[in-house]
């Protein structure tokens, strides 16, 4: 025994020592466990998991099964998304995308129309002021993507007039038409329905719509109807944002003659 601790006295203990000053001061630890080195280091390797319950092919060891994932992630230079920085980033612009998905806007009881200057019909209220959701990211219109717009709503005309309807992509004027409203209606039943995509895409991509303008003309529910269909594809640059609108305003001015939203819907079909 005597020889045995003879072997570790005096200047090699000392170099052992100084070669340990490295590994640093267990108190710096960010572990829970901060009593031994052993005790931290069995810590980490309890969160790192059982290696067999990786899903990669490489099992054996950590670094392996982390380049195996690396490798599938591909170039960050190759992602389709806006933002290429990193993955995480762009899997987040991606997921705000699909929260697009179904009803993007949607608002209630907006301030009447009234007046000769062009207003949204796409305006939101008090309550629901989220008025970015309107617009359309870069990328966003597709071949396979319609989205649908559709507003409804009540008008008050007491002398018989006309109005005018456009439905915009940012600047851009898909469609204009002049609407007829009736004479002496009180509280009637009106509906703008529109369907819109994209005929091709890029830089030089077409917009294509259909839809409809009802107006109830009668007591007993007949409505007029005017087409908003495009005869022709309108040519939009697709890798650019926009924001929806449908523009309204009366031709004449006259305070009693109003037009109400009481909904206002956007969906990505």
């Amino acid at each position: 025994m005597a020889d045995y601790v003879s072997r570790f006295k005096g200047a090699e203990i000392d170099d052992g020592v100084d070669k340990g000053i490295t590994v640093g001061k267990i108190a710096d630890l960010t572990t829970t466990e901060k009593g031994s080195v052993v005790g931290a280091v069995n810590e980490l390797d309890a969160e790192v998991g059982t290696l067999a319950d990786l899903m990669t092919t490489e099992k054996t060891n950590l670094v392996g099964a982390i380049n195996e994932v690396d490798a599938n992630v591909g170039a960050v230079e190759d992602l389709e998304t806006e933002d290429k920085s990193n993955t995480v980033v762009a899997i987040n612009e991606v997921l705000n995308k699909l929260n697009l998905k179904g009803k993007i806007f949607s608002s209630t009881q907006l301030s009447a129309a009234t007046g000769v200057i062009p207003i949204s019909l796409l305006n939101s209220d008090a309550n629901f002021t989220t008025t970015v959701v309107k617009t359309l990211p870069a990328n966003f219109l597709k071949k396979n993507k319609i989205i649908k717009i559709c507003v409804k709503g009540v008008f008050s005309c007491i002398a018989g007039a006309t109005a005018n309807l456009s439905v915009k992509l940012g600047d851009i004027v898909l469609k204009s038409i002049v609407e007829q409203f009736p004479n002496n209606k009180i509280d009637y039943y009106y509906e703008k329905e529109i369907y819109l995509g994209a005929r091709t895409e890029g830089i030089s991509g077409a917009v294509i719509m259909q839809g409809r303008s009802i107006v109830q003309d009668g007591a007993s529910g007949q409505v007029a109807m005017i087409p908003l269909a495009l005869t022709a594809p309108v040519a939009v640059d697709t890798t650019q944002k926009y924001q929806v609108e449908i523009m309204f305003n009366w031709n004449t001015e006259n305070v009693a003659n109003n037009l109400r939203v009481s909904e206002a819907t956007i969906e990505v079909l």
